[in-house]
């Protein structure tokens, strides 16, 4: 029995042994797995840190916060239904809701430009069934936009939109480009 004994102890001892060495291996591997995932949370956090200062100088450079920033806005329209426009006839936007920079003159329906950049300048038009109506967005009396609407059915709306760089000076207004009839526009 003491020899059955002894060798119950050998063997526990070589399962131990091995136990041990395979836990010895398995927290070596854990211990370099470790290391990769420290390194590449290093890097991402580096990546992380170029993404955000490459943001912040991109939208420095987009948005002007300084004393020469742009400080035009406009949001006009029709105060009421229009219609017999004239060819080439400024469609005069009357309702003036925003006119930062004053740039706009809702008597003439010109928007002067007064600070050089880039702008933006957008157009929707709404006919109702069975007319058409062309609207032009003009600069400085060349045409760089166009728009269309001749509804198939009921009402119909047709937008555009223009993104150009104007100078100090520089006109822009919307006109009706003669594709119309008796039209009601809105």
């Amino acid at each position: 029995m003491i020899g059955s004994l002894a060798r119950d102890r050998d063997d526990n001892e070589r399962r131990l042994q091995a136990v041990e060495a395979s836990a010895r291996k398995q927290k070596s591997r854990l211990e370099n797995e470790l290391v990769s995932v420290q390194l590449e949370l290093s890097t991402l956090q580096h990546k992380y840190q170029d993404l955000v200062s490459q943001i912040k100088t991109s939208s420095m450079k987009t948005v002007r916060t300084s004393d020469d920033a742009a400080a035009s806005s406009l949001v006009a329209s029709l105060s009421n239904r229009t219609s017999h426009l004239n060819h080439n006839a400024k469609i005069v936007m009357d309702h003036v809701l925003t006119n930062d920079g004053d740039s706009y003159n809702p008597q003439t329906g010109v928007f002067t430009c007064q600070q050089p950049g880039t702008y933006v300048f957008y157009i929707t038009i709404q006919v109702e069934h069975g007319h058409r109506f062309g609207a032009e967005i003009v600069k400085n009396g060349e045409v760089i936009a166009r728009v269309l609407a001749e509804p198939m059915y009921s009402r119909a709306s047709s937008s555009t939109s223009v993104i150009v760089n104007l100078s100090v000076g520089d006109i822009v207004y919307v006109r009706s480009d003669g594709n119309f009839d008796n039209t009601t526009l809105q």
